[in-house]
């Protein structure tokens, strides 16, 4: 069993490279036999630029894409899509950090938007599942999330501790 140096992650046997930071691996060579494996910068034709591991054309590993307008995400790659942890800033400010699956925010994460909102919780590209948004006026949701919105029970609790807990339909109380 080999760990990787730089990262601390248990290695593939026989692998020659780290799949989550692209360090080589004690007694690998600099690269694979064919060259295919290195660190580099390619820019894509919309504008983005990804800078990190490159096995066989495709992001492979720790790396980071960024888009013209300063959209980027940063973190682990396979297959050339963000997957495992990563952070992806959009490009209106808000900022996500926590898992990716195929190239989308997909189950723990949290979201704090530009205006000093936060959303901890459960991710299917949007939040689905159970989470918490606090709102920076001292408001709170804490409850069922389906598709973006607060669907299922749920409870809304004001900055002056008032509040109500029942099932929600698209963002409003239904008792």
């Amino acid at each position: 069993m080999a760990f990787c140096i730089k990262c601390g992650t248990q290695l593939i046997d026989g692998a020659n490279f780290c799949a989550k930071c692209g360090t080589a691996a004690q007694g690998a060579p600099a690269a694979s036999p064919s060259g295919n494996v290195n660190k580099q910068r390619i820019e894509f034709s919309d504008g983005s630029v990804f800078e990190g591991f490159i096995i066989n054309g495709m992001a492979q590993g720790h790396g980071k894409r960024t888009w013209s307008d300063g959209e980027y995400v940063e973190g682990n790659f396979v297959d050339g899509k963000p997957h495992g942890k990563c952070k992806y800033r959009f490009a209106c400010g808000d900022v996500y950090e926590g898992d990716f699956a195929d190239g989308k925010p997909y189950g723990k994460g949290r979201k704090v938007f530009v205006n000093g909102d936060v959303y901890e919780g459960d991710f299917d590209g949007v939040p689905n599942g159970k989470g918490k948004y606090k709102f920076v006026n001292g408001d709170m949701y804490e409850g069922d999330f389906v598709q973006g919105g607060w669907n299922g029970k749920g409870r809304y609790t004001h900055a002056n501790g008032k509040y109500k807990e029942g099932l929600f339909i698209d963002g409003n109380f239904v008792g």
